[in-house]
């Protein structure tokens, strides 16, 4: 999950180094390679733990980020061909791509618009952290014991505030601590990030559970004929639901994006240029329905998808079949009415908010704390309205939902979303068989990982 690493970023693609090809075959992979990358936050060992746990002799494994968190991290595709090692870590969003050179593999690793040289050596003597247990009597905390967990970082940070949601069957908590300064309160609204992907498929299950149309219909009968996607090589076509379990085959973002403006990168991309983005496409990166990899370019042709399905706007789609009905005074984009937390970057620097433009579906949602507790409740309550619905959202039981991640932590499955923009982040963990829910978002990329904090407040896990 973008959970453990902590340097998320932007995509960017980049080739392979050259060098002597040597040869190494599926079982040489096995065991745990080990290579550090070089952040900005500083160096940060990562391992990866390579093998063939389900016997059909295909790789497969996990990655570690020690430093951060003592969580694996499961791999999607692992492949190796001509002496280059590629792998995918969908949780985070990464990718790794390396030529087998003398004992070892040199290349890159990319997680958003971060492309770091990473490398792997293989290590027989790395050891893996071990998983802590889970507290078996761990109850929601406090507001009170919350507040004292928040309050020494906010005061370290001038302009920070960080929003709190403790949910449960019979229960609901907000908690918002904030410089007093800022005058920030319960209604400031904040960038959710990517969590507006859990709306997007959620949206997709609502149009699904009416009629208006199927999880498998082909993407292409909703978006013009002068933007249409390639079909995988066996033919088969990219679905509503591939797009939004991250399955279709598409990069992060388009190959012809480019940022309009180094800290509000989406402001003019427009819908006019996302067809084009698909229309420039011609190839995928893998076949539809098989491999998880992370797309915002996805996210957004769904969302597309489905207003053209709906005939109207993407905004008004969600405002009609979700705010309006939750009562949710969240807003898509820029709003002149309201206040939103100021973002602040990695070093807690003033950082420009975003316009998200036709990637509004990807991660242009702003929400206050009751807006994001009352979409949190949607999941554990299953009102009438949305039963169907939300039935349809891990529908064939795979890990990955409808714009929603799900995930063990001891014999609890947490079912979750996160996102970032350039200065805000946000954490949304559900336990819908307990029926209780954490949402945590900060106005800033410094002081609190709202990842962790979430995960910990949820189900008693140590903060790293």
């Amino acid at each position: 999950m973008r959970l453990v690493l902590a340097f998320t970023a932007l995509l960017a693609a980049t080739t392979s180094p050259a060098g002597a090809q040597e040869t190494i075959d599926s079982a040489g992979l096995a065991g745990k390679w080990t290579g550090t990358l070089t952040t900005p936050g500083g160096a940060l060992p990562l391992i990866f733990a390579l093998g063939d746990a389900d016997g059909d002799g295909n790789p497969d494994g996990n990655a570690y980020s020690p430093a951060q968190s003592d969580q694996p991290l499961p791999l999607g595709e692992v492949a190796l061909a001509d002496g280059i090692l590629t792998l995918t870590i969908p949780m985070v969003g990464a990718s790794y791509e390396g030529r087998y050179e003398e004992g070892r593999f040199v290349g890159t690793f990319r997680q958003g618009g971060a492309q770091l040289p990473l490398t792997l050596t293989l290590d027989p003597e790395a050891e893996l952290p071990e998983e802590a247990a889970l507290p078996a009597d761990h109850v929601l905390p406090a507001p009170e014991t919350v507040a004292a967990l928040l309050d020494p970082v906010v005061a370290e940070h001038d302009g920070m505030a960080v929003a709190v949601a403790l949910i449960a069957l019979g229960r609901e908590d907000l908690i918002v601590r904030a410089d007093p300064a800022t005058g920030y309160d319960g209604d400031t609204r904040f960038e959710i990030g990517s969590i507006t992907k859990s709306m997007t498929g959620l949206l997709l299950a609502s149009l699904a559970a009416d009629g208006t149309v199927a999880l498998d219909d082909p993407v292409n009968r909703y978006l013009p004929e002068t933007a249409q996607l390639p079909d995988g090589a066996d033919g088969r076509a990219i679905t509503l639901a591939d797009l939004a379990r991250h399955r279709a085959g598409l990069p992060r973002l388009p190959a012809d994006f480019s940022p309009s403006q180094p800290f509000d990168p989406y402001a003019h991309y427009d819908i006019d240029a996302l067809h084009a983005s698909i229309a420039a496409t011609s190839t995928l990166e893998s076949e539809p329905g098989e491999t998880v990899a992370y797309s915002n370019f996805g996210a957004a042709i769904l969302g597309a998808a489905l207003a053209r399905a709906a005939g109207t706007s993407y905004a008004a789609l969600l405002e009609e079949r979700l705010f309006v009905p939750l009562g949710l005074e969240a807003v898509i984009g820029n709003s002149s009415e309201g206040t939103l937390a100021q973002p602040h970057g990695r070093l807690h620097q003033p950082q420009s908010d975003w316009d998200l433009g036709a990637f509004a579906p990807a991660g242009g949602v702003r929400a206050d704390i009751a807006d994001m507790a009352r979409f949190a409740r949607l999941y554990l309550e299953r009102p009438a309205a949305f039963a169907e619905a939300i039935a349809l959202l891990f529908e064939g039981g795979d890990a990955d939902g409808l714009g929603l991640f799900r995930r063990r932590f001891g014999d609890r499955e947490i079912v979750w979303h996160n996102g970032a923009t350039g200065g805000s982040r946000a954490m949304m963990a559900l336990d819908p068989d307990r029926g209780e829910a954490v949402v945590v978002m900060v106005n800033s990329h410094a002081g609190i990982n709202p990842d962790h904090l979430a995960v910990h407040l949820l189900t008693g896990r140590p903060l790293p």
